[in-house]
């Protein structure tokens, strides 16, 4: 018989956050989720404008995770990287990333008033 590795892999967790904008289409959120984010999931839901801003970044720290202004799309995945930096700070040509984070905060501008869609954020 012949050896072999066996990978241990972490369940991926998702956390739907219902992006709700106000009378002046806008909102703001945080979610907690703690741990490597794989995936974005955006979804419209055929309320929100199509020319809406959305940011996410992680809370503690200000990382940018996905900022888009003008999305267009009725849906739309991402897979978010971070560029790596050196031992001195300065950030590394063409290498990335996986995103850690505790905290996310979403916000939205322009969607509409009182306008519904959705973000779900896919995490490990």
């Amino acid at each position: 018989m012949g050896t072999y590795d066996t990978v241990v892999r972490e369940k991926i967790r998702k956390e739907k956050v219902t992006l709700a904008t106000n009378a002046t289409g806008t909102m703001a959120t945080t979610v907690p989720i703690q741990g490597e984010i794989v995936k974005l999931f955006y979804d419209r839901n055929s309320s929100i404008l199509t020319t809406v801003d959305i940011d996410v970044t992680d809370n503690d720290t200000g990382e940018v995770i996905w900022t888009a202004d003008n999305v267009t799309s009725d849906t739309k995945t991402l897979y978010p990287l971070v560029n790596m930096s050196g031992t001195g700070g300065d950030v590394l040509s063409g290498e990335y990333g996986r995103v850690h984070s505790h905290t996310v905060k979403i916000a939205v501008a322009e969607g509409g008033d009182s306008k519904t869609g959705y973000l779900t954020i896919f995490y490990r």
